[in-house]
């Protein structure tokens, strides 16, 4: 109950941060990254009311969400590039892909396992390549891309390899995630707000 609590509350944060803190020079990354938070905010209201017949909606929301974030990571690669090197912008929603291929295996507990564990570590590696690859441009918050990676990654570890141990490892998992959510919300912030970007950084 509490780190469900800790996960909304970090999202209802998060959602604020994405709103007051990211500029407006990439509206496309902003929005997408709020619907993200939106459509994951949803999903935990869903299963806190704990419907029978509502009972796989949760992780569809959840699949959707991920799909958004990495829509929205795509936007701001594709954005920092220089405008000779941008792929067309139609290819940021290849994510929306994994929606399909989720619904299709709606029947399969195991092949939802494998969509999820894949999703959640393309999204975490994603976000490690874009921390690394942009920390010289985070300039006002240095060490918050490493916190938020920290956490971010053993939230991923913990649920994945030791969640059925102990009821504890459940809290621990989705508190570190609860916390390296608002990390790293606060970790592109400074990139947004930049209005030129001649600096050339391989991702």
């Amino acid at each position: 109950m509490w780190g469900h609590l800790f996960i909304f509350l970090s999202t209802v944060a998060s959602l604020y941060i994405v709103y007051k803190e990211y500029g407006d020079s990439y509206h496309d990354y902003k929005l997408a990254l709020f619907w993200s938070g939106i459509i994951w905010l949803l999903s935990q209201v869903v299963h806190a009311v704990n419907i029978e017949v509502l009972h796989s909606i949760p992780d569809i929301l959840v699949v959707f969400a991920n799909s958004t974030l990495l829509t929205s990571f795509l936007m701001l690669i594709r954005n920092l590039k220089p405008e000779f090197f941008r792929y067309p912008y139609p290819t940021v929603f290849v994510p929306f892909m994994l929606p399909v291929a989720y619904l299709t295996v709606l029947g399969s507990s195991i092949m939802q396992s494998l969509i999820f564990f894949s999703m959640q570590a393309v999204t975490l590696l994603v976000f490690i390549i874009l921390s690394t690859g942009y920390w010289k441009r985070m300039k006002l918050r240095p060490k918050l891309p490493l916190a938020a990676i920290s956490l971010l990654s053993l939230a991923f570890i913990i649920h994945w390899a030791l969640e059925d141990l102990h009821n504890i490892f459940q809290f621990i998992w989705q508190l570190f995630l609860s916390l390296g959510m608002i990390f790293s919300v606060y970790t592109f912030s400074d990139i947004t707000r930049q209005q030129n970007y001649s600096e050339d950084i391989n991702v």
